[in-house]
């Protein structure tokens, strides 16, 4: 979605259309108006600086990518679910300054591959006995996790 912000309602949310990429040159609002976006998979890839501005807890039923560009929640303590994996390459970043949460949960195996700037303030990881998700680490020393892990 190139340089548009994008606000949508119903029950399915954006999850029907697959994998939804932002690659607009400026910054972009994702929002709904329901409690949370759903979606199966995000690609934020924006030039260094341009940010992807979520307005409700995300919730991803597949990957979530940030190639470049900085994902920004527009409230404090949101908490986002995703049930596969998590990939922020160099010129990607999280940005942790609204106190917000991921979760990984899901029945599948997940991947976390972080080295971009920024990083996670809070990080839940609820799996079932069977599964389990892998390399919580940065590749370099930019990644981090500044207030809790909390494995149940």
């Amino acid at each position: 979605m190139y340089d548009y912000n994008t606000t949508y309602g119903g029950p399915e949310g954006l999850a029907p259309l697959g994998m939804i990429t932002f690659n607009g040159t400026s910054n972009q609002i994702v929002s709904r108006s329901g409690p949370e976006l759903w979606m199966n998979s995000i690609t934020i890839d924006k030039p260094a600086g341009a940010r992807c501005y979520f307005d409700k807890p995300v919730k991803l039923n597949y990957s979530l990518n940030i190639c470049g560009g900085i994902w920004q929640d527009m409230a404090n303590n949101f908490v986002h679910q995703l049930n596969a994996n998590l990939n922020v390459w160099p010129n990607g970043a999280i940005a942790n300054d609204t106190n917000n949460t991921f979760s990984f949960v899901g029945s599948q195996h997940q991947f976390i591959a972080y080295e971009g700037t920024g990083g996670f303030t809070n990080v839940i990881i609820n799996k079932t006995a069977s599964t389990r998700t892998s390399d919580l680490a940065a590749a370099s020393d930019s990644g981090t996790v500044s207030r809790s892990v909390d494995v149940t």
